[in-house]
Formats: C-alpha cells, structure tokens, sequence
C-alpha cells in the first residue's frame, strides 16, 4: 500500500491553483524514481499525454483523498508551491512533501515520501518535469 501512496503522490504536485497558469495540451513528464530491483539505483520514466494538467491532478487528488490522505494548506512563495500530505491506510503511514517550481514551459517538483511500513521506516524522494510540447495532436 504504501508503494501506491508514493506514485499516487508523485503523480500530484502541489495545489489546484498551481495549475491555473498551465494549459492543456501534450505534456511530457519525465519522473526519476527508485529502483526497487536496485536499492541505491534509481530509474527513468518518460511519458508523453494528451491532457489538462488541472484535470489530472483534481482526478489524482481524489484518489489520494480516498485512500485516506489529507493534503495541508498549499504554501506559495513566487513559483514554489509545498503541499505536505498525509496518509494513513491500511497499516501504511506516509508524508509526502512535494515542492513544485513553475518553469517558462512547466514545472519541476521534488517529491519526499516518509513512511512506515509494517514497523520500518521507509524514505523515497523522486523528481518530476513536466513540459507542455505544444497542443494535441490531432
């Protein structure tokens, strides 16, 4: 459970006005994970979608929200946004930090996981940019 909550984590930056100034279009997101077959290592994933951004993360806020997480009051300094969210499900407690930075053609985000996970301690910290490539293409 406590894997889930990370991605689901990962998957949302800061708050809904944070995505205010991003438009839909093709976004490609570009996160930097653990290597869970190699501790210490860490792996790559690229994803290119079709979406509005404010959609997506309103879509993964609600599943975080139904899983048992509360989201604090988003703090918004400039372009940085911290959120810290808080689970606790199904045995597994998490907080999750995420700083957002609003770029010319999207955002960066750190995401810090802090959990425990049947007595031990588990640490996680990913990266996340995100670019708008331009509109959908048709």
């Amino acid at each position: 459970m406590l894997t889930l909550l990370m991605a689901l984590a990962a998957a949302t930056p800061a708050s809904t006005d944070f995505f205010a100034s991003l438009k839909p279009g093709e976004w490609q997101y570009h996160r930097v994970i653990p290597d869970p077959q190699n501790p210490g290592k860490t792996q790559a994933i690229d994803v290119t979608e079709c979406e509005d951004p404010a959609e997506a993360q309103k879509k993964q806020r609600a599943m975080l929200e139904k899983h048992g997480c509360k989201f604090g009051e988003a703090k918004r300094v400039g372009d940085t946004v911290t959120t810290v969210i808080e689970c606790d499900t199904k045995g597994a407690k998490a907080k999750i930090t995420n700083v957002s930075v609003l770029t010319k053609d999207g955002y960066q985000s750190t995401i810090d996981t802090e959990g425990d996970q049947g007595g031990k301690t588990v640490r996680q910290r990913e990266t996340l940019t995100a670019k708008r490539l331009g509109d959908c293409k048709k």
